[in-house]
């Protein structure tokens, strides 16, 4: 047997100890060490001699440590079962007055589009259909209220490749899918309106005061004199038009804002939460109408 060491410079040999063993009835060996402070004790191509030849016995683990769990073997295999449903019949939405009328301007008026998405989904579940289909367009859903589908058993709907357009969330989600079994919902998009009510007000810094008081953003739009929409600033990708492209700054909580003209605001924040490079990129979201009457404005790199 190689040498038994801890990491504080213990050592022995046990070879001629284990060699003498051999005699012994039965074979047993026992080995006591000990470790002052800390340490660790690491046995290394241990073999046992026994009758005329060498058995090298495998460390599976570590001395006195408890077995190693068994790796994951993940999620058993499953399946899922297809709507199945030859004899029910094939609804489409436009039968209950439904109309694209996305290029139309956003208004509070009555909700004809959910109205004819309520009542076809209850004639899908009064008739057990097999299918809803929507023909290709841009439907407004003026309410902001939640389409809901529920109740449904081996149905599909198919948009169509259509989008529902919100410029007001009232229901607190754009679709919600209860109690369903065996559906398959495709081909829609959900959006929002964003000339409307736009989500984000995209703008550049054009000056930092030098003790970062107080900063000047010139917006591509109208400039934002809510305060509530300054939170926070999150950096924009000015090619791809998206923020995430660096840190967000967070506590701007303007104490005073001045517009400079219709694009061009000062604004002071709570604190200075600008470095001093003038020109960096910016874009204040607006999301009053997700997250309790809140924005977000955010910067990225020039």
């Amino acid at each position: 047997m190689g040498p038994i060491s801890g990491k504080n410079g213990a050592a022995t040999k046990a070879t001629e100890a284990l060699r003498r063993c051999k005699s012994l009835q039965p074979p047993t060996i026992q080995i006591t060490a000990g470790i002052h402070d800390q340490g660790a004790i690491i046995l290394k191509n241990m073999k046992v001699f026994h009758g005329g030849c060498w058995t090298e016995v495998p460390l599976d683990s570590n001395l006195g440590a408890s077995a190693s769990p068994p790796p994951p073997t993940g999620a058993q295999p499953f399946t899922i079962d297809p709507p199945s449903n030859k004899k029910g019949g094939i609804l489409n939405l436009a039968d209950f007055g439904a109309v694209a009328d996305g290029d139309t301007p956003a208004s509070a008026g009555p909700d004809r589009n959910l109205d004819a998405i309520k009542a076809a989904l209850a004639k899908c579940r009064e008739t057990k259909a097999s299918k809803l289909t929507v023909p290709k367009g841009v439907y407004r859903i003026r309410s902001g209220e939640t389409i809901v589908f529920e109740d449904l058993s081996d149905f599909i709907f198919d948009g169509g490749g259509s989008t529902f357009l919100f410029h007001t969330i009232a229901g607190g989600a754009g679709m919600q899918i209860k109690n369903c079994n065996r559906t398959v919902f495709s081909n829609f998009n959900l959006d929002w309106d964003w000339d409307f009510d736009p989500l984000a007000s995209i703008g550049r810094i054009t000056n930092v005061a030098p003790d970062r008081s107080f900063f000047d953003m010139h917006f591509e739009k109208a400039a934002p004199m809510d305060p509530k929409r300054w939170v926070t600033m999150n950096p924009l990708d000015e090619k791809l038009r998206v923020p995430g492209a660096g840190k967000e700054i967070g506590g701007i909580n303007p104490k005073n804002i001045q517009r400079l003209d219709s694009q061009t605001v000062r604004v002071w924040p709570s604190r200075a939460v600008l470095q001093s490079t003038p020109r960096a990129r910016f874009r204040s979201s607006n999301c009053r109408q997700f997250i309790q009457k809140s924005c977000y404005p955010q910067q990225s790199p020039d």
